[in-house]
């Protein structure tokens, strides 16, 4: 490995959600599509103390780096309702810009996977202190009651760029400034971990409205000057492939994102879930287990 290829990384979550191996077959998953598409840099998987030492044995018997940090959460106690667990865990995906040993890193959600090589992220040129990751869609197709009102399809940027390109840009200004935290690219510095770390450990002197969505509005509101907009091709929801069908385009897609219900959590871990995009996740998991060596079991 290079040099330049030593300070680059992948970085993921190891998230404990009290599913028994779930987040864990993601990650695994997420390391043979990295394999697969021939990537030059490695993944390190971050993980907290509520994290299973079986978990972790796993993963190095894999070939998967994997690094300790602390646990982040917010000062005050937050109520997402059914979705309190789990908008937690989200704030430990901020110790990624605490990586200073590193001179890029991308950020990737445990529920990725990807279809294409996209190690070009880690050459896009970034100002100092900026961030880039794709948009949110906020479109609200489940209509959750507990979505801002604001949240429709009117305001969403996809919605402005479905008559584009798949690989087109838009600017951050359209709509509802929401990235989405799924990808994040950022090169990361002190003063940047500074400045979140403040707002998580003393979220009372701040608008709470800027924890709304755990770390991705949070990230939004910092980051609003700061934040270069990416194809959606490299976070690509997969609610989009009906939500914005004439922006969607198999053939297009470099990082597909499974947002919302898992593929894991299908019943019959069938190839012939009713969402086309499960049935690509459960080929590919299917080609790692038989790829898998018998020195890796899963209990």
């Amino acid at each position: 490995m290079t040099d330049t290829c030593s300070k680059r990384s992948w970085v993921t979550l190891l998230s404990d959600l009290g599913e028994k191996n779930g987040y864990l077959n993601g990650i695994l998953t997420l390391n043979y599509t990295l394999i697969k598409v021939k990537t030059r840099y490695p993944l390190l998987v971050i993980y907290t103390s509520k994290c299973q030492a079986t978990a972790l044995s796993i993963l190095e018997k894999s070939g998967i780096k994997t690094k300790y940090v602390e646990m982040l959460q917010p000062s005050i106690t937050l109520n997402y309702g059914t979705d309190t667990k789990r908008f937690n865990e989200c704030f430990n995906k901020l110790r990624v810009f605490e990586l200073f040993e590193y001179e890029r890193v991308v950020f990737i959600d445990s529920d990725m996977i990807f279809m294409k090589n996209a190690d070009e992220l880690f050459d896009i040129p970034l100002d100092r202190g900026f961030i880039a990751c794709a948009h949110a869609c906020v479109c609200n197709p489940r209509k959750k009651r507990h979505y801002p009102k604001e949240w429709v399809s009117s305001n969403c940027a996809y919605t402005a760029q479905q008559n584009l390109h798949s690989g087109s840009l838009i600017s951050c200004s359209y709509g509802i400034k929401m990235l989405n935290s799924g990808l994040v690219v950022l090169n990361p510095n002190p003063e940047e971990f500074a400045i979140i770390l403040d707002h998580v450990r003393n979220c009372e002197k701040y608008p709470l409205s800027m924890l709304n969505f755990a770390e991705q509005s949070l990230l939004s509101c910092l980051y609003e000057e700061k934040w270069m907009p990416l194809p959606y091709i490299y976070n690509a929801l997969k609610t989009l492939r009906t939500v914005h069908e004439k922006l969607w385009n198999d053939d297009d897609v470099k990082i597909l994102h499974y947002i919302l219900d898992k593929p894991w959590h299908d019943e019959n871990e069938s190839l012939n879930s009713q969402d086309p995009t499960h049935a690509w996740w459960w080929t590919l998991e299917k080609e790692r287990l038989e790829k898998e060596t018998n020195s890796i079991i899963y209990k």
